[in-house]
């Protein structure tokens, strides 16, 4: 979400532990900011929660990973700071943690990325597609390019 890697995560997860083990990853750092983290998992714990009670579509699982991304890339306020800049990246959080704490703002900024990955002509049932960088590179630059970066999302 916060790395915009969400094609490492899809089904590597057996890479993922191995660069952790070798110090090969950007996560866990000591002088990263907590709240990015906390702000991935309850990113995460919200979008699942919409799929268990059908508010989205079970086909988009397979890309929750993108659709977190997107999220943050849609609704973070601009400039990203760094990952180690706690005050700034707490600030930048704080306003992704109230859109998730609002569940009908919330549902709407995740339908938004789902629009984006159906308008920009991602293939969510490839499975080889979703592992691709420049698949997400697709997305990125789909959502830069149609002025979808930093829209608030409506009260």
């Amino acid at each position: 979400m916060f790395l915009n890697e969400p094609h490492n995560v899809t089904s590597f997860y057996g890479t993922i532990v191995k660069k952790l083990n070798e110090g090969r990853v950007q996560i866990f750092n000591n002088d990263h900011a907590f709240s990015p983290y906390y702000t991935s998992a309850f990113t995460y714990y919200k979008l699942e929660s919409f799929f268990r009670r059908g508010n989205i579509d079970s086909s988009y699982k397979k890309v929750r990973f993108h659709i977190m991304l997107l999220f943050r890339i849609t609704n973070g306020k601009m400039p990203f700071p760094p990952l180690n800049s706690t005050k700034k990246m707490d600030k930048y959080c704080e306003h992704l943690l109230n859109i998730l704490n609002n569940e009908s703002r919330a549902l709407r900024a995740f339908e938004k990325c789902i629009n984006i990955i159906e308008q920009s002509g991602f293939d969510k049932s490839d499975k080889q597609t979703i592992k691709l960088v420049s698949k997400t590179k697709i997305l990125i630059d789909y959502t830069e390019r149609h002025s979808l970066v930093d829209m608030p999302v409506s009260q």
